[in-house]
């Protein structure tokens, strides 16, 4: 790939985040997750078949799945202005070494289970805005978006030893979307749509 052609596609990409991070792109954000989840879990579905209703929750309506996008991500990171950075950098690199440099960060291992726990609390600091039942009929999909922290390939797998948390098991089910095309469903009730419910316990990778 010649450089211009590769720096138009980073170019592209981080003006994409910097739409999608402002506070006009929320509702994209969200139906942008939900399609990347059905996507890792080759779910066949036609864009009409997702909803957005106004009255949420949930955030995306997909048949009889109910999702609420939930974002796991550093709280004190101003994202937007992150990516506009980012942005600029990248519009006047002028090798692909610059472009690199653009795009590293420095990176923190964890393993999955760490980030299961993550995102076990980031729920249960959500436990007072819905009602029981409300939560007992929402299917979670919490966005990674974490690009300082990485796992190895080999942490990639779902581990019995993750606590059967009581923030999970509020919710229908809860899945994990990475930037990566990895989808982790970290629980599924028997309520929960079947699609999700096959792929309960389980870390998908496409």
């Amino acid at each position: 790939m010649e450089f211009e052609e590769y720096k138009k596609e980073i170019v592209e990409h981080f003006r994409e985040s910097v739409r999608l991070f402002s506070n006009k792109g929320k509702k994209e954000l969200e139906l942008w997750t939900a399609q990347k989840f059905l996507n890792v879990l080759d779910v066949p579905y036609t864009d009409s078949e997702l909803r957005q209703p106004k009255d949420e929750p949930p955030d995306v309506a997909f048949r009889d799945a109910r999702f609420e996008i939930i974002e796991l991500y550093d709280e004190d990171r101003r994202r937007h202005d992150e990516y506009r950075d980012k942005l600029k950098k990248a519009e006047i690199a002028r090798d692909y070494s610059e472009l690199l440099a653009v795009q590293t960060w420095d990176l923190e291992l964890v393993s999955l289970t760490e980030l299961l726990a993550s995102a076990a609390e980031r729920l249960e600091r959500k436990k007072g805005k819905y009602s029981p039942d409300t939560k007992a009929n929402l299917d979670i999909i919490i966005y990674v978006n974490l690009p300082k922290i990485t796992i190895d390939d080999e942490d990639y797998v779902f581990s019995d030893q993750f606590p059967s948390n009581a923030s999970l098991r509020r919710w229908r089910s809860v899945s994990l979307v990475f930037n990566r095309q990895i989808v982790c469903v970290a629980y599924a009730s028997v309520r929960a749509p079947e699609f999700i419910q096959n792929a309960s316990n389980r870390v998908i990778r496409k």
